[in-house]
């Protein structure tokens, strides 16, 4: 079993934003200039498919593994949705990672049967987290991974992320959706998501997916009008 978890905590790295006139700040939409970070179990997918691989589901994985990340992912009627999500922000060249406290090899497994695992800028499972130097003692390692692909993604400066499990925000009690926080060092703003309505459910619903991408939209170029040229 995976010796990664979390606690909760109020952050080192991250501290809500509150706007000049002391107003929490909730935007409406954010940039298509925007990092995305997802965790995988009852993220993603429905299941916690670490766990299911751990309690005697390897064999019906490695008899039919389609069937069984078809089951992990909620079945075609969610995987086309999940994919449209990510296949649009892939189109917009929105950079797209998974942290994760599960195996990336599994991980790898379940996103290429559903035609995925390509859309992702980086797939940081337990293994990753200590190369990148998070210790595994450390009060929140998801938290600190953030932090760190903030710091290697400088031109970006808007941090969504997107996971199911409370005790990976920046701060105690029931998150707000899209809540605002930044950096206490970088240029870079947070905004969290949580996926499904507690830790271990059942993951993305559809409804969440099409909010997710409402929330990020497109960069606007400004049009050149004929009294500019």
């Amino acid at each position: 079993q995976s010796t990664w978890g979390s606690s909760r905590h109020t952050s080192k790295h991250w501290v809500r934003f509150v706007g000049e006139s002391g107003i929490v700040n909730i935007p409406q939409k954010i940039p298509s200039n925007t990092c995305i970070i997802y965790d995988f179990d009852c993220t993603l997918t429905v299941q916690h498919m670490y766990k299911a691989l751990r309690i005697g589901r390897r064999a019906e994985m490695e008899a039919n593994p389609k069937a069984f990340f078809e089951l992990m992912f909620g079945g075609a009627e969610r995987i086309t949705p999940l994919q449209n999500m990510i296949n649009y922000f892939y189109q917009l060249k929105v950079r797209q990672y998974i942290i994760s406290f599960g195996v990336e090899s599994e991980i790898e497994m379940a996103l290429q049967s559903v035609g995925l695992f390509d859309k992702f800028t980086g797939i940081y499972g337990s293994e990753s987290y200590s190369i990148m130097g998070v210790s595994s003692a450390t009060q929140n390692p998801k938290q600190d991974l953030l932090s760190i692909i903030s710091q290697k993604n400088k031109d970006i400066s808007h941090i969504l992320f997107i996971d199911d499990d409370r005790d990976n925000f920046p701060e105690s009690g029931e998150p707000i959706k899209f809540q605002h926080y930044s950096h206490k060092t970088l240029q870079t703003n947070l905004f969290i998501y949580p996926a499904g309505k507690r830790k271990d459910g059942n993951g993305l619903s559809i409804s969440d997916m099409q909010e997710i991408t409402s929330f990020v939209q497109p960069i606007q170029e400004k049009k050149q009008t004929s009294e500019e040229t």
